[in-house]
């Protein structure tokens, strides 16, 4: 036999009451006649067929029913508004929160003008922003740590759901003395032959340009392996050395005039990146506005007009 409940409307009167221990006081507090009020709190007594309230000519107290029924409608009532006031922040960009972590090209060419776009839309949403490896991209969207992540993927994971956003090749990088500084484009086997700046192993951009390299005899071992595609700029720009690096870090304006670029032929190797989300779990407001707003830059986005950028293929 199902058991009958109260009303939340009912709760509310019961604790009006239980705080005033005056009917006349407490219908005033809930904005109703005093007849209402007594008519409702006997029906809720004989709905729940318990009886709540002493009543005499002088004074109103609570059974001892109706102080265990008030000590638990307090946290009822105070929880459900909390529950109220997250939903409703969650149908408003403007009052939640989004948790986004992202490569560090992503978060240099990419974001900016997202985010400029996002504070001037939604000034009082929260934008946490985590630069972070790929693979610990995806692990924070898995552990519910990120709302979404923006990164590329190397394999299928079933907990997530991929969007590309868009395609970029690796190109050659060397500084301008360098003997292969007037190519517009090299092979892998060719960059073989020179001192070969790395990252470090369990780097995804070494996996990739490793897949490059791979099969060429004459490959020497990288003079340097670091943790950072920055890093690798500023080794280049210094030293007689030769990196693969993808081409959205190169299209970053200040990268320009430091080093020469080029592509890079056979095999010819490319990256997608996209936004990750958890798999059959829906977006915040927030979260969601974030990635149209993402979307809608990208689509007018002038990055695609540099070499070896484009977007991806449907």
């Amino acid at each position: 036999m199902a058991l009958s409940l109260p009303t939340v409307r009912q709760l509310e009167i019961l604790l009006a009451l239980a705080r005033t221990q005056n009917f006349s006081r407490a219908a005033e507090a809930m904005g109703m006649s005093q007849s209402a009020l007594s008519q409702a709190i006997a029906q809720m007594e004989f709905v729940l067929d318990v009886k709540l309230v002493n009543r005499t000519r002088r004074s109103v107290s609570l059974t001892r029913a109706g102080e265990i029924l008030v000590q638990k409608a307090e946290a009822i009532i105070r929880d459900l508004q909390t529950a109220v006031r997250n939903a409703r922040d969650e149908a408003d960009p403007n009052q939640g929160r989004v948790v986004l972590a992202c490569l560090s090209s992503v978060l240099l060419r990419l974001l900016p003008p997202v985010i400029r776009e996002f504070r001037k839309r939604w000034p009082e949403a929260t934008l946490v922003i985590r630069e972070e490896d790929p693979e610990l991209c995806i692990r924070q969207v898995k552990a519910e740590m990120a709302d979404l992540a923006i990164c590329m993927m190397m394999s299928p994971e079933p907990a997530v759901e991929f969007e590309p956003l868009l395609e970029d090749r690796f190109r050659f990088v060397c500084n301008r003395s360098h003997p292969l500084a007037g190519r517009s484009q090299v092979e892998w086997s060719e960059l073989a032959h020179y001192d070969f700046v790395g990252m470090q192993h369990w780097s995804k951009i070494k996996e990739i340009t490793d897949s490059g390299l791979q099969g060429s005899p004459s490959r020497r071992r990288a003079v340097y392996e670091v943790s950072r595609v920055p890093t690798v700029i500023s080794i280049v720009e210094e030293a007689d050395v030769v990196s693969a690096i993808p081409a959205l870090v190169l299209s970053h304006p200040s990268i320009q005039n430091r080093i020469h670029h080029g592509a890079i032929g056979s095999p010819t190797i490319s990256r997608r990146i996209g936004v990750v989300i958890r798999r059959n779990a829906p977006l915040s407001a927030t979260a969601d506005a974030f990635c149209k707003l993402l979307r809608a830059n990208l689509s007018h986005s002038s990055l695609f007009s540099f070499p070896d950028i484009r977007p991806p293929e449907s």
